[in-house]
């Protein structure tokens, strides 16, 4: 045989992941930047609220009545796409799957982490969604107790990172703006923990599962989770937030946001990598500062943008090596 006989085949597989990869960036970024204007969107409702008639002592309550509407539309706008697309019988035969149990257990944890992203981000602001982007430091830690992996050196320098950027982030809380501050960081860090799990468990299920389904089963199991508690704990607000159209109109549309955020979330790593797409999806905490400043919502600190950026360092480190990350033919 020719030993300089290329396999045009190979040849043509090799360009199509190369371009699936490409693909991939793209949604990862796309989603990163979404993600970040989700949250954007949903402390300018925050702020907004007041004006129809909902009083200050709902802080705590509010914010999770959000988080159940806002995966509640994204659950619906998934349905309506799978049904678009001829998957939805998917979700039957998917849930009787064990990667199914996985998605379903991980969107317990999805429902912890966007209860404590919510809260973060009502009683935080932009520090507490810089903290929830620990996630990455927090799935490496999880995935050497629960998967056995080994950290290599690199991984715990980007901990060690991660760990700083948040440390200086929360040091010096913003003047009078945030009198709940330290709670907020609290609630945020319980939202890193719930993601870095969510990200484990989505290792067992949502490898074998197409992204487009994992997603709405992810959505709707979370939003069932919220209905369970949150409805009779809270019935009064409520029923005071469902009778108001505008309220509910600001949710459906931060809810198909917040959907297209995620599933550029999982089409990024499916395409481009687990690696790459963690690495430029994380970059939200980012985009939210800079749409906050664009806006004039608010103001950022120079340790808010220093350890946001030393975070964002630290989990490149974490998900993959630098000098890979943008290199396709390495993969």
């Amino acid at each position: 045989m020719n030993e300089n006989f290329v396999d045009p085949n190979s040849s043509l597989i090799a360009k199509m992941k190369i371009k699936g990869a490409r693909k991939g960036i793209f949604y990862a970024i796309g989603g990163g930047m979404l993600w970040g204007l989700d949250a954007v969107i949903l402390s300018l409702i925050f702020a907004w609220i007041g004006s129809r008639g909902v009083i200050d002592e709902t802080v705590y309550m509010l914010p999770l009545i959000f988080a159940m509407f806002h995966d509640a539309f994204g659950g619906l706008i998934m349905i309506l796409f799978n049904l678009a697309t001829g998957k939805i019988r998917e979700y039957g035969r998917t849930l009787r799957t064990k990667p199914g149990g996985f998605i379903c257990l991980a969107a317990v944890f999805g429902a912890m982490a966007m209860s404590g992203y919510v809260l973060g981000l009502a009683l935080g602001g932009t520090y507490a969604v810089a903290i929830t982007a620990c996630y990455p430091a927090v799935g490496a830690i999880l995935a050497a107790i629960f998967l056995k992996e080994k950290i290599v050196p690199r991984v715990w320098l980007g901990i060690v990172l991660v760990l700083t950027g948040a440390v200086i982030v929360s040091w010096v809380p913003p003047e009078g703006q945030y009198p709940h501050f330290y709670l907020g960081i609290g609630l945020a860090l319980m939202g890193a923990f719930g993601w870095g799990m969510e990200g484990v468990l989505g290792v067992f299920g949502m490898d074998l599962v197409d992204s487009d389904i994992a997603l709405g089963i992810r959505e709707l199991v979370s939003s069932i989770i919220y209905a369970i508690f949150v409805i009779p704990l809270f019935y009064v607000l409520f029923i005071k937030v469902t009778g108001d159209f505008f309220i509910l109109a600001a949710l459906a549309g931060v809810g198909v946001v917040g959907v297209v955020a995620y599933l550029g979330y999982y089409k990024g790593q499916n395409r481009a990598g687990v690696a790459r797409g963690q690495a430029l999806y994380v970059t939200y905490s980012i985009w939210f500062i800079v749409f906050s400043w664009a806006i004039g919502q608010a103001e950022p600190t120079v340790n808010l943008l220093i350890g946001a950026l030393i975070e964002l360092i630290g989990c490149v480190l974490i998900v993959g090596n630098p000098r890979e990350l943008f290199s396709l033919r390495t993969q």
